[in-house]
C-alpha cells in the first residue's frame, strides 16, 4: 500500500477517534450522520494486517492498541441499527466508546482537535 494512502487511513482512523472522544451532545443531527458514516468506516479500518501496517505512520501503534481498536468496534457494533446516528447523544455504548478512544488517542500520542477541524486539516489524501 502507498505510503500516502496509509497516511490517509491512519487520519480516518484517528478522525474516528476525534469524533468518539468528543461531547457529541453538542453536534447537530447533520453533522452526527455525517459522523455515523465515517464511524462505519472502523468496520474497514480495523483489520489486523492493515492495523500493523499504522506503525509505519505512528510508531506507537502497538499491539495493545490495536486490541483496543479491535475492542472499540466490538463495542460499536451493538448499536448498528436503522439510523443509528441518533444514538450519538446519549447512549452508554458510546460513553464507553468514548472512554476508550480517548486512551487510544493518548496513546499515540495525538492531541485531541474538534473532529470537524479535524478533517479540515488532515482528511486529503496527498497524492504527490
Amino acid at each position: 500500500m502507498k505510503q500516502e494512502i496509509l497516511q490517509f487511513h491512519y487520519e480516518e482512523l484517528i478522525y474516528i477517534l476525534m469524533i468518539l472522544s468528543s461531547d457529541l451532545k453538542k453536534y447537530k443531527e447533520e453533522e452526527l450522520i455525517i459522523f455515523a458514516e465515517a464511524i462505519t468506516r472502523l468496520e474497514t479500518l480495523s483489520d489486523i494486517k492493515f492495523l500493523k501496517k499504522l506503525k509505519l505512520i505512528n510508531p506507537n501503534f502497538n499491539e495493545e492498541i490495536i486490541k483496543k481498536v479491535i475492542n472499540l468496534k466490538k463495542i460499536l457494533s451493538e448499536i448498528y441499527t436503522g439510523q443509528w446516528y441518533k444514538k450519538l447523544k446519549n447512549n452508554n455504548i458510546i460513553n464507553k466508546a468514548f472512554a476508550v478512544s480517548k486512551k487510544i488517542l493518548e496513546e499515540l500520542k495525538e492531541e485531541y482537535v474538534e473532529p470537524i477541524e479535524y478533517s479540515r486539516k488532515n482528511m486529503e489524501v496527498k497524492w504527490t
